[in-house]
């Protein structure tokens, strides 16, 4: 009976008119490396704003239209996930399933796929996704800095930069043409609707609703003083290792540096958010997850007109016991000009600024058009920083007309001597959009035409460089080890005396050494333990076997394991060391081991040290073949047992100790 009923009302709904169903994929993509794999994480480290704030658009969009909402699924996607990518095959079939049932029942499926904040770097795996889902009768649109930046560059022309006239070729940028020309829906801009009423983005999904888009839209820069910021949902929390949320209070730069794309793509104008919608967002994290960890993602907070009621507000929470804590982005001229922005932040919740000091060398901040950097005392600002227990993250690139090796690594030396806790360091390129890149297209320069090497990982230029292209990189990674060593790592934590900002740094110091060391990949597009699909590489690839493949896999997670252990042991050595100098007044934990009580209280007690471990199988491992000797040998090995023993309870120890931080931080 129960079949009978299905049939009949299947007939039925055969005879009504047809329907249309819409399918919206959202997808953030990632990028390749350099053997064509992809880069997808098991979990990652800070998630992509741009897509969880198209989907809140998406859905405002489709209120306001004239579509019914119910017709319409849309899901969000980040390409470097593992989980996430299994997730695109799971729809994908739900979709082809979809198709044939709907199709019996006489339903119209329309599939839109939209790449969202491509960044230059990711677009060369933007345009494979494009390729990948036009062949499966899917309409793709895409936006994003890429888009943005090139077209403002190339198109319009570079306006008000300060640093007198820029050239423009007046013509789209020839990727962009050549997804013009495959039917991509191109979209300029940002996707917030206008003051006014215009709504670029409502106004490309409904052409495509009716099928007739156009090729390009322009979103602009709107006024984003009343836009709400988008919900945490899907992807922009769970596959996280951290629950780091990026929180774009502002947009646009006032400054004219020439190496950057920020004032293209966001203007110099600078647009924020009232306070009462950002407080309101913190408000929200709270309820949901108990406490409030926020990357506010404004390319300079210290500039913006509402940072005294953003403040304030934040101060007030948290003296109402809310759990409150966020970084920035600032400039250094404002943090020393004004004497009450760093207690301010302190005492609202700030735990990390990002500086862009870019270099130490004068004569490049003036070539660059970093003017506001010159002359400024960086020691006074970090140890201000430090008094209101804030971390000091600095930016630094190499690449600039007067950078050599050895002047790389005076500035770093430099760098560790005025109290820099944490550094990104990248290599200076032609950021497409920015007006180095559209100097160098206008000049004829040669540069590297592979965008996916446009991540700050690889040099791509010869222009105004002292250094080959190869010694550029070799000083770049030169750069990571000699900033990242156990002695200053350990010396960064010790300017803190609140223990859970010391823990929360130590985590950062592993992400940023595991990332380079074991990853290769710069520490903001990597994440933790990486999987390389054999399928899912980029078609112009250098053909791989697949027992290559497989020899390469067993081979990377052997490494895995090795590096595992190393990074085990050496921040042991820096955790341990950092509280061990923090309370060596008190007790004797270092030096030669005096005794089993000596041995028991070091070994099982309160505080925990490697040097007198350290420099025991330091001095074992000097005899080398002398140990294979009866006599010499055996008197070695006696003594080795109580180190040996201590070395198995220090990482039981610290395993669960590591264990604890982890939890804490993430909490």
């Amino acid at each position: 009976m129960f079949f009978v009923n299905q049939f009949r009302q299947l007939e039925q709904t055969m005879n009504k008119k047809p329907q249309r169903r819409i399918a919206m994929l959202l997808i953030a993509p990632s990028k390749y490396d350099d053997q064509g794999f992809v880069h997808r994480y098991l979990k990652g480290v800070i998630t992509t704003a741009s897509l969880s704030t198209v989907a809140m658009l998406t859905d405002q969009a489709l209120v306001r239209s004239t579509f019914q909402r119910d017709k319409v699924t849309v899901k969000t996607f980040e390409d470097s996930i593992y989980w996430q990518k299994l997730s695109i095959a799971w729809f994908y079939w739900i979709w082809r399933i979809c198709c044939l049932w709907y199709s019996c029942r006489r339903i119209k499926i329309k599939l839109i796929v939209g790449l969202v904040g491509v960044q230059s770097h990711q677009f060369p795996r933007a345009v494979d996704l494009i390729h990948l889902w036009q062949k499966r009768g899917a309409i793709c649109v895409i936006g994003g800095s890429h888009v943005t930046g090139s077209i403002t560059a190339m198109l319009d022309g570079l306006k008000d930069r300060g640093n007198g006239p820029i050239p423009c070729p007046h013509q789209m940028p020839p990727e962009i043409q050549s997804l013009q020309k495959e039917g991509v829906i191109i979209f300029h801009g940002e996707a917030e609707p206008h003051p006014n009423g215009t709504d670029a983005w409502q106004q490309c999904l409904r052409d495509i609703l009716d099928g007739q888009p156009q090729v390009l839209y322009r979103g602009g820069q709107p006024d984003i003083t009343n836009a709400p910021l988008p919900a945490l949902t899907g992807p922009a929390i769970k596959y996280f290792s951290r629950r780091l949320v990026p929180l774009n209070e502002s947009r646009g730069c006032p400054f004219h540096c020439k190496f950057c794309s920020v004032i293209t793509i966001q203007g110099r104008l600078i647009r924020c958010r009232r306070p009462s919608i950002v407080l309101d967002y913190f408000r929200q994290l709270c309820d949901r997850y108990g406490r409030a960890r926020v990357f506010i993602t404004g390319d300079n907070f210290a500039r913006n007109k509402y940072r005294q009621q953003i403040l304030a507000g934040l101060s007030d929470l948290r003296r109402q016991g809310l759990r409150i804590t966020f970084m920035i982005q600032a400039d250094i001229d404002a943090c020393l000009q004004d004497e009450t922005l760093l207690p301010q932040l302190a005492a609202a919740g700030c735990n990390m600024i990002f500086f862009g000091v870019e270099s130490l060398n004068q004569q490049n901040l003036l070539a660059a058009g970093k003017k506001h950097n010159v002359g400024r005392d960086l020691s006074t600002l970090c140890a201000k920083c430090h008094q209101h227990n804030i971390i000091v993250h600095a930016a630094y690139m190499i690449g600039f007309p007067f950078d050599t090796p050895q002047s790389v690594q005076q500035d770093i030396d430099q760098l560790m001597a005025f109290g820099a806790d944490h550094v990104s360091f990248y290599i200076r390129g032609p950021i497409p959009g920015s007006e180095d890149w559209i100097n160098l297209i206008c000049s004829g320069q040669n540069f590297d035409p592979d965008m996916n090497n446009y991540d700050s990982f690889h040099c791509v230029t010869d222009h105004d460089l002292r250094m080959s292209r190869q010694e550029c990189e070799a000083t770049f990674q030169a750069a990571w080890r000699h900033f990242y060593r156990i002695p200053n790592m350990i010396k960064a934590r010790q300017r803190f005396t609140d223990r859970s900002i010391r823990w929360g740094l130590l985590l950062v110091h592993l992400w940023y050494w595991w990332s380079v060391k074991v990853e290769h990949s710069h520490p903001m597009l990597s994440g933790f333990y990486r999987f390389r699909s054999y399928r899912d590489r980029r078609p112009n690839a250098r053909p791989l076997s697949f027992g290559r493949y497989l020899i390469q896999e067993i081979w990377r997670h052997l490494r895995y394991l090795g590096y595992g252990l190393a990074a085990f042991y050496t921040f042991q050595q820096v955790e341990l060391e950092t509280e061990c100098s923090l309370t060596e007044k008190k007790i004797a934990v270092t030096g030669q081991l005096r005794g089993i009580g000596d041995w028991f209280m070091r070994t099982f007690g309160e505080h925990m040290s490697r040097r007198w471990l350290n420099d025991f199988w330091l001095g074992y491992a000097r005899n080398r073949w002398r140990l294979l000797h009866p006599l010499v040998g055996i008197r070695w090995h006696i003594k080795m047992l109580p180190y040996a023993i201590t070395e198995i309870v220090y990482t039981i120890r610290f395993a669960w100790m590591l264990r604890q931080i982890i939890k804490v931080v993430r909490a």
